[in-house]
């Protein structure tokens, strides 16, 4: 039973663990290319200020 709870958690943390990690990979790659920054400055234009 201990062992089949424990196999369980794990699944359940993975799948976790892959969506933080690919939500980690996006964020660095924003922060590397500048996009981000970019990305940000064109929808502050957008707004107009607001």
């Amino acid at each position: 039973k201990l062992l089949d709870a424990l196999a369980g958690s794990f699944k359940q943390a993975l799948m976790v663990i892959m969506a933080v990690a690919s939500a980690g990979i996006i964020i660095g790659c924003l922060g590397v290319t500048g996009l981000g920054v970019t990305l940000g400055a064109e929808f502050l234009q957008l707004s107009g200020g607001n």
